[in-house]
């Protein structure tokens, strides 16, 4: 569905808009809304083909030793560029333990960026206004410490009975430098 209305909407139905009358500020103005919209559904068009690779057993990981903050850095980058194109009132904030100079983690950069990525859509897709706050803290599982992802938002949120489900399997392995 997500993919027919992104075609048929903002790709097809922006292009259908442009005529010889326009002036080039309107046409350009078109250009960018089927160019994100593009792109929006490349991402979608990946996420269907990451799922048949899932099911299929097929996905390559590949694994490397990745600046876990760099990498947090560059999604608030990212998804603060998505919100500005928005008109939504949200405040985007990037939460990094003070204690914490640098985390160095192995794991599949690209699969984790797109993870992180996709649960702040999420949380912006679900949220008009108020604030999207995440980061990670340091737990201790079994003598074990562990990075948690935290994203924390005043949209509707997920229901408590689905947490588990979704953020049960671990991901990566990291080392901690203080």
């Amino acid at each position: 569905l997500k993919v027919q209305v992104c075609l048929k909407t903002y790709i097809l139905g922006v292009s259908n808009l442009i005529n010889s009358k326009m002036d080039v500020t309107e046409i350009v103005e078109y250009a960018e809304i089927i160019n994100k919209s593009g792109y929006q559904l490349l991402g979608v068009v990946n996420d269907l083909m990451d799922i048949t690779l899932i099911e299929a057993g097929q996905l390559k990981i590949v694994k490397e030793n990745t600046d876990f903050h760099e990498l947090l850095i560059d999604i608030h980058k990212i998804t603060s560029a998505e919100l500005n194109a928005t008109t939504k009132k949200i405040r985007l904030e990037l939460n990094i333990p003070n204690d914490i100079k640098q985390l160095s983690i192995y794991t599949d950069r690209s699969r984790l960026k797109q993870i992180l990525l996709n649960i702040l859509k999420n949380a912006v897709e679900f949220t008009d206004q108020g604030h999207i706050i995440f980061g990670y803290e340091i737990v201790t599982i079994d003598s074990q410490s562990m990075i948690r992802a935290v994203v924390e938002d005043s949209g509707i949120g997920i229901p408590n009975n689905m947490k588990n489900t979704i953020f049960s399997n671990q991901f990566c392995e990291g080392s901690i430098g203080k």
